[in-house]
């Protein structure tokens, strides 16, 4: 991908919507590329987040792997699947690790790559860094941030319902 067609995947990312492109470049230019193959997991469950990923090219799968799990520090519950659990589908446009981000809590889920892929991370630092210099940027990408996590809620919230219903709960 050239880097002109990369600024303008990287500024069509929901996170961006309504930022100027110059605002845009101050996070592009301090942005990491990685290139992903199928099957490569970027975050592992459980693991401290770090960064943003931006979704270039290519599709990753978030997940709750299958296994059992160290308990929580909070209600001490051990998690025990015995196969994974699908959270949603991300593709070109889309960020993971904002949970993290935000929190700076462990991941919640694994992101597996279920076709090669082209990502740009920003670092924890970098990004907190950009939005404490900018209270407009901050502003529009925290309320973006808002609106993504709100819609992957409600996407959720569906599926849940739909599967209550199905077996008549």
């Amino acid at each position: 991908m050239l880097e002109d067609e990369t600024i303008q995947a990287f500024a069509k990312a929901e996170i961006f919507h309504g930022l100027t492109l110059e605002e845009i470049n101050i996070f592009y230019q301090s942005a990491q590329r990685v290139t992903c193959e199928k099957t490569a997991t970027v975050i592992e469950k459980g693991q401290v987040g770090s960064a943003l990923y931006i979704i270039l090219k290519g599709q990753f799968e978030v997940d709750l792997p299958l296994g059992v799990y160290i308990p929580h520090p909070v209600g001490g519950a051990v998690e025990r699947r015995m196969t994974k659990v699908q959270l949603n589908t991300l593709t070109a446009g889309d960020c993971f690790g904002e949970y993290s981000l935000l929190d700076q809590q462990p991941t919640a889920a694994s992101v597996v790559a279920t076709e090669a892929g082209e990502l740009l991370k920003i670092p924890q630092p970098v990004f907190e860094t950009i939005l404490q210099a900018h209270d407009r940027i901050a502003k529009i990408v925290y309320s973006n941030m808002l609106r993504i996590l709100i819609g992957r809620l409600r996407k959720l919230n569906d599926k849940y319902n739909l599967f209550l219903l199905n077996y008549g709960v």
